[in-house]
């Protein structure tokens, strides 16, 4: 019987939340980590959080939600908004990579760290 409640009051969530304004979900979202620009966010730093660039997975050994807190709590530098943790030179190469692609689309963005991709997304949405 605590099942079948416990379902049920998920199930009710689950459409309340549905019902709810765009912003409110993303507030939510990022609650979990996977939401928008973050709210929460007190450096104002930009991150890869509703990009269009695929962040699951792991690069150079973190998630991209690892990544963003080291980022912001050590940013010295930033490029195009994006903290840097030393002197952005991995952003800097991912814009490259992504002018020489010509990367138009942040979910072409590729790159073996989050910081290039970093890079590759500031180039692409520029050009959306």
């Amino acid at each position: 019987m605590l099942l079948g409640f416990a379902g049920s009051l998920l199930l009710a969530l689950l459409v309340l939340a549905m019902g709810l304004q765009q912003p409110l979900i993303r507030i939510v979202q990022d609650m979990f980590g996977y939401g928008g620009p973050h709210s929460d966010e007190v450096t104002g730093n930009r991150d890869l959080f509703h990009s269009g660039v695929r962040i699951g997975g792991r690069r150079a050994g973190e998630t991209y939600g690892d990544y963003d807190i080291r980022r912001d709590r050590a940013a010295t530098n930033h490029f195009f908004g994006f903290g840097c943790v030393e002197n952005c030179r991995e952003q800097k190469a991912g814009y490259r990579w992504a002018v020489r692609h010509d990367i138009a689309d942040p979910g072409d963005c590729a790159g073996l760290t989050w910081a290039f991709l970093e890079g590759c997304a500031a180039y692409a949405v520029r050009h959306e």
